[in-house]
């Protein structure tokens, strides 16, 4: 959390009770700001790789540059949410890039079948991985 930012709460909390009161966030309202936040990271990502393609035609082939930042994210992003996870994200943004309308499956090890074509199935099929698969 930013100074500004903890300044801001602190300020907060002395309006409300005096100093010694203590504000927490709900864990909804922090659920609720990781899913934000999710939705955010993948539109990003979408929105790189589309770009670094679109100048493929041009003749104009930015990969030896870029590989190594997709990389570093890739890094980041399986540490932010587990290695599995940040695996899955990549290969589902690629496969929602290439095909837009191909209906995307994951099967857990059970055997299970679970539908991720939008960004709300792929956070909830995150959020219950480590269930699924246990």
């Amino acid at each position: 959390m930013s100074i500004r930012k903890k300044k801001t709460l602190k300020n907060i909390q002395d309006l409300i009770g005096g100093e010694g009161v203590k504000v927490e966030e709900s864990s909804k309202t922090k659920e609720i700001k990781e899913k934000e936040y999710f939705f955010e990271l993948l539109e990003d990502l979408e929105k790189l790789l589309i770009n670094s393609n679109s100048l493929i035609p041009y003749g104009v082939d930015l990969s030896l540059y870029e590989d190594l930042h997709f990389k570093v994210i890739e890094h980041l992003t399986c540490k932010y949410l587990g290695e599995p996870q940040g695996i899955l994200v990549f290969w589902w943004l690629n496969s929602k890039i290439e095909n837009p309308k191909l209906l995307r499956t994951v099967k857990s090890e059970s055997g299970k079948e679970y539908k991720i074509n939008t960004p709300t199935q792929l956070w909830n099929f995150l959020k219950k991985y480590n269930k699924i698969n246990a």
